[in-house]
Order: C-alpha cells, then sequence, then structure tokens
C-alpha cells in the first residue's frame, strides 16, 4: 500500500472491507453449523483445556477452518494483500503450546485462536500504533488494535482483531510497515523453526510413548 495522506484513505477502505466479509461470513458460518448439526460454543467463556475435553469444540475447530478454504475457493476475493487460512497443524501447535504454557490452558479460545484467517498488509508509510488506533476508534466497532511490537524479537507490527460475537472466530489483520518487513519476516522465520522443532520433539514423544506401551 502507498504513499502520503492516501495511505489512510486506504487503509480505511481495507479495514471496511475485511469487517464486511468477516460478518458475512460469520453469518454463513451460523447457518452452515444449523444445517450440519455443528456445535457452536462461546469462545469468550469457553477456555483452551475444554478443547481437549470436548471433541464437539475440538470438531467445531476443525470444521471452521474446513468450511473457511472450502469457501475461498468459491468466493472472488482480492484486497490486493496477503491473505492464508491458518493450516491445521498449525492450529494443533497453538492449541498444545497454550496448554503448556503458564496459564495451562485457562485462558478463553478467543484469545488463542483469534487468527485461524489472516491477512497482513504491508505499508510503505510508517503510520504510527496511535494513528491507526484512532482510525479504527473513530469508523468502525467490534475491532480491537493491538501494538504487537515485540523488540526482543526483532518484530514490529499492528495487529486489528474483527470481532462479530462471541460464538464466532475472530480475524486478524496485520499491518507492517514497509522497512519492518525484513526484520519481521526473519522473526517469523525464527518462530516457524522454534514451531518446527517443537512439533517434531512432540512427535518423536508420542512414538516413543506407543512404542514403550507396545
Amino acid at each position: 500500500m502507498t504513499g502520503g495522506r492516501t495511505v489512510f484513505a486506504e487503509l480505511k477502505k481495507l479495514i471496511g472491507l475485511v469487517s464486511e466479509l468477516h460478518m458475512h461470513i460469520c453469518e454463513e458460518w451460523k447457518s452452515y453449523c444449523d444445517e450440519s448439526k455443528i456445535l457452536e460454543f462461546n469462545q469468550s467463556k469457553n477456555t483452551v483445556c475444554d478443547v481437549f475435553c470436548d471433541e464437539r469444540i475440538y470438531t467445531s475447530i476443525f470444521q471452521y477452518q474446513a468450511f473457511l478454504v472450502s469457501l475461498f475457493r468459491q468466493l472472488d476475493v482480492d484486497f490486493g494483500v496477503r491473505m492464508r487460512i491458518k493450516a491445521k497443524n498449525s492450529i494443533e501447535d497453538k492449541l498444545s503450546r497454550y496448554m503448556q504454557g503458564e496459564e495451562k490452558g485457562k485462558i478463553p479460545i478467543r484469545k488463542c485462536l483469534n487468527d485461524i484467517f489472516g491477512i497482513r498488509a504491508i505499508l510503505h508509510v510508517n503510520v504510527q500504533f496511535e494513528e491507526i488506533r484512532d482510525l479504527v476508534a473513530n469508523n468502525f466497532k467490534n475491532v480491537r488494535v493491538i501494538d504487537s511490537t515485540k523488540h526482543e524479537q526483532n518484530y514490529c507490527a499492528t495487529h486489528l482483531y474483527f470481532h462479530h460475537d462471541n460464538n464466532s472466530f475472530d480475524w486478524e489483520l496485520q499491518i507492517w510497515y514497509s522497512g519492518c518487513a525484513k526484520s519481521n519476516e526473519a522473526s517469523h522465520k525464527a518462530y516457524k523453526q522454534r514451531y518446527t522443532s517443537w512439533e517434531n520433539e512432540n512427535k518423536e514423544n508420542k512414538e516413543n510413548k506407543e512404542n514403550k506401551e507396545e
């Protein structure tokens, strides 16, 4: 996304389009759940622990992921920015990491799985967090703005989370400045390496446990 004053108009347009599509797909998901008898659960009240205790919640999460994949194959959507649907193994990894974290999974599912659908916009103007926060506050409802900068990880970004209701999955919009894109990508790469290492270690431990049981 380019230049000067127009960057705010472009950003406002993008946020509006994402918000509108998110609301539309949330309603589509509700209809799909009703037709397919899929559980709709309260993502603010149910915790990550509940995912591992209630198979219906686990199934619903991955049905939503599959629903998005199928739907976006049919929809003609192009925001001119990068979009992705989180892979199943990445969702499983994130749930497992939250279970193994300090809070031992006792946090709302909404906080953990707020990025199954994610969008990334890279701006060529260095718009500050406060400017994005004010833009959203003055023009949109149900959009949460977070300063996601982590200096110790060389990551600089503002994240937006689109919320419809407590039974719907949030979406994430990452806003990067092009001057930070290389360091952000390197930070993501380091994270992916940690994830791959964790995934392989977890797989190895599982196989060792199964071998001992045999």
